[in-house]
């Protein structure tokens, strides 16, 4: 097995060895969105028998599944977010050749309507 610096050299050198590492990656990150289901559906040591053999709740086992779930959403979200990110991307398109403009007539405006329009244009400055 190559060590990492090996790896990460070959990452920066091969774009063929990068595509195929990139696509490991990914193929890996599904894997892992499936573990998740796995490991949420199984219930086997949800509930523990005491001593008195009363049913209780193995609170230790449902914190450490909790933690599985939650660490692998987050390695998700990081290495792949469009995927598996919670962040909502809007994207505006319009045609280079043709930018929107904004025109204002402030002839037409009172002074105080005026100084309104550039405090809402200048507001997330």
């Amino acid at each position: 097995m190559p060590t990492p610096a090996t790896i990460y050299n070959w990452l920066n050198h091969h774009e063929d060895f990068l595509k195929q590492y990139a696509r490991a990656k990914e193929m890996h990150a599904d894997a892992m969105a499936e573990e998740i289901l796995r490991i949420a559906d199984t219930a086997d040591a949800d509930n523990v028998c005491d001593e008195y053999g009363n049913i209780k709740p193995n609170h230790e086992w449902i914190a450490r599944t909790r933690l599985r779930v939650d660490a692998r959403k987050w390695y998700l979200s990081k290495i792949l977010p469009k995927k598996y990110g919670d962040k909502i991307e809007q994207t505006h398109v319009g045609d280079p050749e043709k930018p929107v403009h904004h025109q204002v007539d402030i002839k037409s405006l009172s002074p105080d309507q005026v100084m309104d329009h550039i405090r809402r244009l200048t507001h997330d400055c």
